[in-house]
């Protein structure tokens, strides 16, 4: 996307949703009063919202293209960190590449998505038939004892309808971001903030009994015993959040926090080495004042995953060089 039609205000949703992929991973290893339910808060919306975001920037290329954005990435650092867990965290573990090491789902995610947007048609009918029987599947896929870890298939298959859901709000031209300083109608502003509330407090007041495993969409029903009502349920308020964030995250150059959305891959990449390594050297668990180093923790590994230093060292890994015809 060049600087003339960039869409600021995705840059910023962006920023949001890799500081709660941090601040997320890290509640797992540092509990405290309330992380339970703000873990439990973020897992319902924070890669779906990332998966339709995607949706909305895809643009269809070549599958040499693809390989090199997604698939060769994907490979690089399921090598690194399997590497890394094998020889510095000292895990029994082996090298393999048909279950995506802890976070790398998500590189093989996009690499399968845009490879089926890629062979079929923009028309509405076979984007709406897509996302229909894409939304058919999200739900009926639990039932399936097979389909879990292995590829990923089962995040992969849950969160496909909201990768297509924003390709074809793009293909068509909704107006579902802010085009400069146009004013969304307060009653669905009201509207979706109530939704938002609600949903909030649902969460808080049956934390516990609603286990977060339920929002990773990758076991089948019966692993976990939940059912598809939960799993719909936790897609409904993932659309709900979607919404909250397109309608009032400002569209406008917020500076580092725009800079960092414009960045969020290396984060993404990144920030893993960093928590694992801190959790295993128990330094995660010894930190005083959880709540406030939690957030502090989360905005420096933001920074120096973000930092000119770790772009630079991460280019070649992240984007496999294709020769020019």
């Amino acid at each position: 996307m060049d600087k003339k039609s960039r869409i600021f205000q995705i840059d910023n949703i962006k920023c949001i949703l890799i500081f709660l992929v941090v601040f997320g991973h890290l509640c797992e290893q540092m509990p405290f009063k309330s992380s339970r339910f703000l873990y439990l808060l973020i897992y319902s919306f924070h890669m779906p919202a990332f998966a339709f975001i995607s949706g909305y920037c895809c643009k269809k290329t070549t599958k040499e293209i693809l390989i090199s954005k997604y698939f060769y990435p994907y490979i690089v650092f399921q090598t690194c960190y399997i590497a890394f867990a094998k020889y510095i965290l000292h895990e029994t573990i082996k090298f393999q590449y048909t279950t995506p090491y802890w976070i790398l789902w998500y590189l093989l995610a996009l690499f399968l998505w845009n490879i089926v947007i890629s062979i079929f048609s923009d028309t509405e009918k076979i984007l709406k038939c897509i996302l229909i029987i894409g939304c058919i599947i999200a739900l009926l896929v639990g039932y399936i004892d097979t389909v879990s870890y292995y590829l990923s298939l089962s995040r992969i298959l849950v969160m496909f309808p909201f990768f297509v859901s924003g390709y074809y709000l793009k293909i068509r031209n909704f107006q579902i971001f802010k085009p400069g300083e146009r004013k969304t109608n307060i009653l669905p502003k009201f509207l979706t903030l109530l939704c938002v509330v609600l949903v909030s407090c649902i969460l808080y007041l049956a934390q516990h009994k609603i286990q977060a495993s339920w929002a990773y969409h990758s076991l089948p029903y019966h692993e976990l015993q939940y059912s598809i009502w939960n799993r719909a349920f936790f897609l409904i308020i993932s659309v709900i959040f979607i919404t909250f964030l397109c309608m009032f995250i400002p569209n406008k150059n917020m500076g580092i926090i725009t800079s960092i959305g414009q960045n969020t891959i290396g984060i993404f990449l990144l920030h893993g080495f960093i928590i694992r390594y801190l959790t295993y050297k128990n330094i995660l668990q010894t930190l005083p004042l959880p709540q406030l180093s939690i957030i502090l923790l989360s905005i420096i590994i933001i920074l120096a995953c973000s930092s000119k230093p770790a772009i630079i060292l991460l280019k070649p890994l992240i984007m496999l060089p294709l020769k020019r015809k």
